[in-house]
């Protein structure tokens, strides 16, 4: 990675104040949505507040992380440029860790009311809840998302325990915080913290958030395609 970003993220590391501030944007959002989880429609209430909430954090954290980029030379996003290969290689492991986490759920359906993972509950609800889900999915989750679990968890963390360790702790968390909506589906934990472990991975490799975001965009693209193609 690019020694300048790296030395900025530890500048950025020895700052708390700053991904505290875009943990606490995005947790605040999603918790207060969640909070009124019982006032949402349908037969699965909680599974519609849970991505509600999802979209109303990432907006959050989007709003915060850019503010903090902006503020501070950008060392929040780092390198707003990858090259083709960076790109290419960041798609491809986002689509690679898609299929290999939608080939576990298949191994290993779920057997409950409602997939949490396909969400087929609410997708069928109408052309405006789909559209909702879809631009939730494909553009806002990932890059709130990222802000904070590849941006101020990562970039706090990896300066003062390693890159690694730094991977496998905010893939973790990240898993922890789609508790609710997974609702305690195993196999989709499994294909969550796939995930979050790919795009650590390319952050450290880009020196960028972007190369976090391409991965999950990729796989939640791929997911999505699943997603309706599998629809009754």
């Amino acid at each position: 990675m690019n020694s300048t970003f790296r030395h900025r993220d530890v500048v950025f590391a020895n700052r708390l104040s700053e991904p505290v501030f875009v943990i606490l944007a995005y947790l605040l959002a999603q918790f207060s949505i969640l909070s009124i989880s019982e006032y949402f429609p349908g037969d699965h209430p909680i599974l519609i507040a849970s991505i509600s909430s999802i979209f109303g954090a990432s907006i959050a954290a989007i709003l915060a992380g850019t503010w903090i980029d902006r503020s501070n030379g950008g060392r929040f996003i780092g390198r707003t440029k990858l090259s083709g290969a960076q790109f290419a290689m960041c798609v491809c492991g986002g689509v690679v860790a898609s299929v290999v986490a939608h080939t576990i759920v298949l191994a290993f359906p779920d057997v409950g009311p409602a997939n949490p993972m396909l969400a087929k509950a609410f997708l069928n609800k109408g052309p405006a809840i789909l559209l909702a889900w879809m631009a939730s999915i494909l553009i806002v989750a990932p890059v709130g998302e990222e802000m904070v679990f590849r941006g101020a968890i990562y970039g706090y963390l990896s300066a003062r325990i390693g890159s690694r360790i730094a991977i496998f702790v905010a893939a973790l968390l990240f898993v922890l915080i789609h508790v609710p909506q997974l609702d305690g589906y195993w196999p989709a934990m499994l294909g969550i913290f796939g995930l979050g472990i790919v795009a650590g991975v390319a952050r450290e490799w880009t020196g960028s958030l972007l190369g976090a975001v391409l991965v999950h965009v990729a796989y939640n693209s791929v997911t999505m395609v699943s997603v309706i193609a599998g629809r009754p």
